[in-house]
């Protein structure tokens, strides 16, 4: 008997009040509008994740390709260091300088990476010693770090990025 009553009611229904279309839109709106704010907020974050994500492995590509050229150096290539400069000779190019110009990382005239703030090469001795970036001790340097910072961005700080590095020529040096 219940179900007749309930069922003869809805049937009898003429339909939605304009109030409860008006409640039933101002409802979906505001689950609209949270959903957007919710998909923005994501999208934000994984646009941030990703440019970081290029900026880190951009950095450490410049690295890795550094201590790659440096780990072959052998005896008499290095011709000049500096705290922010670096030149060795390389038997198939010739005199490869690495510097910072303007910003931008470069392996003679060619760009390694931008938006660089800074350079800086440190040198040491066989013992483990810091050494001077003079002329004189370019025969003394038996490992070099490599330490590149990048410019902080508007989202996103620094990235600063260094390696240690023994050239071939150094590794005698090392097993004695």
């Amino acid at each position: 008997m219940l179900m007749k009553k309930l069922f003869k009611n809805i049937s009898s229904s003429q339909g939605f009040s304009s109030v409860e279309l008006i409640l039933g839109i101002i409802i979906s709106v505001a689950i609209t509008m949270v959903s957007i704010q919710t998909i923005s907020s994501h999208t934000d974050a994984f646009n941030f994740v990703a440019a970081r994500k290029t900026a880190v492995a951009d950095v450490r590509f410049a690295v890795a390709k550094i201590t790659a050229e440096f780990e072959k150096i052998g005896d008499g290539d290095i011709t000049d260091i500096q705290a922010s400069e670096f030149t060795y000779t390389n038997s198939a190019e010739g005199p490869v300088t690495y510097r910072l110009f303007n910003n931008n990382l470069l392996r003679n005239n060619d760009l390694l990476l931008k938006k660089v703030d800074a350079l800086v090469f440190r040198y040491f001795q066989l013992n483990g010693s810091p050494l001077t970036p003079t002329s004189n001790n370019i025969p003394d340097v038996k490992r070099i770090k490599v330490t590149i910072k990048t410019l902080p961005s508007t989202d996103e700080g620094s990235i600063v990025m260094a390696a240690y590095v023994v050239p071939r020529r150094f590794l005698g040096y090392l097993l004695q």
